[in-house]
């Protein structure tokens, strides 16, 4: 994947035609020797995306958490970007890949694409204001949502109000989903997503010393996709348990929490579980080397290439009425 060109002394990353999660532990791989053997061949990286086709939730995030990364081991590294065909880059356009990549570690000659996608925001608030909506979207995005890293700010009521907006957007998101005869979410279903996406900001905003991001991707004939990646210490790093998987397991467990004292404290990672084990969902939780897959009936820990943070992603599939 990784081409190292010597000459122009630029790391080059040849991203493949389909870009999900696997593309996490592909990027980690690829720059892991090279970092420990001399770290001044990263000053410089060029990602080229001009081969990819398809890329998910997970793996844009993947992409900005990895480039932060670097960043975190390395301030004066650069990057540029060779982009894809312009329906990859309408998409990551609409999610605001740009700009966020811009604001975790800077996006030279191409402000225009940051420009672009502002206004895609403008255009799909007034479009949720005025219920402008299509009677069957094909696909429904909440664009990446900035969770600040606890320490940014400076009082309770200042994270309240982010969190009120964040899940604000999610029910709009989800009143888009709504508008489809071919999503099925009930009253309560929509209680409880609201809820745990909450949660899982609570505890991205709570527990990982580190900014993070969230989205939401719904395909009202398929699914829909929840991502929260953060870059922060860890449940390790939270938790203090021997490794990853036990700090991870240790967490699952109905009322363990690190930090008490507040309300569901201990019960956010349960409310998602149950959540999406009820409309047969899947989980996947990553930390440190650890990830483990979550579904109705089964609970499958693997080893992965160590990184930083935490990365949580459910995904909830449309069930036939």
């Amino acid at each position: 994947m990784a081409d190292f060109n010597r000459a122009k002394e630029v790391l080059t990353l040849n991203f493949p035609e389909r870009v999900d999660s696997s593309i996490l532990d592909q990027l980690a791989q690829e720059t892991a020797e090279i970092y420990h053997t001399d770290r001044s061949l990263l000053d410089n990286v060029l990602l080229d995306l001009k081969s990819v086709e398809y890329i998910d939730p997970e793996g844009a995030l993947s992409i900005i958490c990895f480039c932060a990364a670097l960043r975190k081991k390395n301030s004066n590294i650069s990057f540029e970007v060779l982009y894809p065909s312009g329906k990859v880059v309408d998409y990551l356009a609409w999610i605001g890949f740009f700009g966020q990549l811009n604001n975790k570690v800077g996006l030279p000659k191409r402000q225009d694409l940051v420009h672009l996608e502002n206004t895609m925001r403008i255009e799909r608030s007034s479009r949720i204001k005025e219920r402008k909506l299509s009677a069957i979207p094909t696909a429904i995005l909440l664009p990446l949502e900035s969770i600040p890293a606890a320490g940014t700010l400076t009082t309770a009521n200042a994270y309240e109000e982010k969190c009120r907006h964040f899940v604000n957007h999610m029910s709009d998101t989800l009143g888009e989903l709504f508008s489809s005869a071919h999503y099925n979410f009930s009253g309560w279903d929509e209680h409880d997503f609201l809820l745990s996406n909450s949660e899982l900001f609570k505890n991205t905003f709570q527990h990982s010393n580190s900014w993070g991001l969230g989205m939401v991707h719904a395909r009202p004939d398929f699914g829909t996709t929840v991502c929260f990646y953060d870059i922060g210490v860890g449940f390790r790093g939270s938790v203090g348990k021997d490794d990853a998987r036990k700090s991870i397991e240790w967490a699952m467990v109905d009322g363990n929490s690190s930090k008490g004292g507040e309300d569901n404290d201990g019960h956010g990672l349960t409310i998602v579980q149950n959540f999406v084990r009820r409309r047969n969902g899947t989980i996947k939780i990553r930390s440190g080397d650890c990830l483990i897959e979550i579904s109705r009936d089964k609970q499958i820990p693997s080893l992965v290439k160590r990184f930083p943070g935490v990365q949580i992603s459910y995904f909830i599939p449309v069930q036939p009425k």
